[in-house]
């Protein structure tokens, strides 16, 4: 990409991105540079839509398409303007599928076959405060009030500040693991190579953590967060609430939690419960 990639990166800095967005942002328009073999400042908007279409003829996947877009939009956007309008670069219509959610009992098959402590507490962490994998190795030790018994999440999806409560549960796991690597955490609750522990790590150990705990529904770590809103609602907690804890700017995002949980859709009967049966001597006569 040469010049057009360092003016890309700059603007999406400046704008404040989060770091993976600007790496999928990067990488996506790459993709499609190599596809043409041009300068971008060449390409015209039929043949970014051709290029769609050969990603739709090769089976990528809904979020790798979105990002495709996604990118594009930007790039022609902010880095490098044309005449023609980038709008015109469609998304993909998205089926409205609604979030895979843990039973607590499956929650409790999951932190029993977590091997290390740590990655316990990254579990617990994403469950009983609902955050997300990104939020939780953001997390400081300065981010834990253990007197307020509440996490300071800093700068989350759309770059908000919330609070979210913190389990008394969690904490006295929190102590034992500040215990056992002291000597490792200085300012990341998490510490990796490059100052926090990397997502990859993350992914993996619990994937591993699903396999030993006989799961074989699909579930990812983000199947945490969606399980901590559920059992909430189930448990009574206010609507309202469950939207602040999850940090959403609009309650239309949080209502999505009132379909898949079981208060909800158990409390209402089948309407063949209603029907009357005649016994079989009745039907016999």
């Amino acid at each position: 990409m040469g010049k057009w990639k360092d003016l890309m990166i700059q603007g999406m800095e400046i704008k404040g991105l989060a770091e993976s967005t600007i790496y999928n942002y990067t990488l996506e328009m790459r993709k499609l540079i190599k596809h043409y073999k041009k300068d971008p400042s060449k390409l015209k908007l039929e043949d970014l839509i051709l290029y769609q279409h050969f990603l739709v003829k090769n089976n990528v996947s809904k979020c790798r398409f979105k990002m495709s877009v996604a990118s594009m939009r930007y790039f022609y956007k902010h880095t490098c303007p044309m005449e023609w309008d980038i709008e015109s670069v469609h998304y993909q219509k998205e089926a409205k599928r609604l979030p895979v959610v843990f039973s607590k009992d499956e929650i409790q098959r999951i932190l029993s076959n977590t091997i290390f402590l740590k990655h316990r507490i990254i579990i617990l962490f994403a469950y009983s405060a609902g955050l997300r994998m990104s939020e939780v190795l953001n997390l400081k030790v300065a981010d834990i009030d253990s007197d307020r018994m509440l996490i300071h999440v800093h700068l989350g999806k759309g770059l908000k500040d919330r609070y979210t409560p913190l389990s008394p549960r969690l904490l006295e796991y929190l102590r034992e693991y500040y215990k056992q690597d002291r000597h490792l955490i200085k300012d990341y609750l998490f510490p990796g190579r490059n100052g926090r522990m990397e997502r990859t790590g993350s992914r993996k150990s619990f994937k591993k953590c699903l396999k030993r705990a006989g799961i074989t529904k699909y579930g990812t770590f983000h199947t945490l967060r969606h399980s901590f809103a559920t059992h909430l609602l189930e448990d009574g907690i206010n609507l309202l609430v469950v939207q602040k804890l999850l940090g959403h700017c609009s309650i239309k995002t949080t209502m999505i939690y009132l379909h898949v949980a079981t208060n909800y859709i158990v409390s209402s009967h089948s309407p063949l419960d209603t029907l009357y049966f005649p016994t079989k001597k009745q039907d016999d006569r």
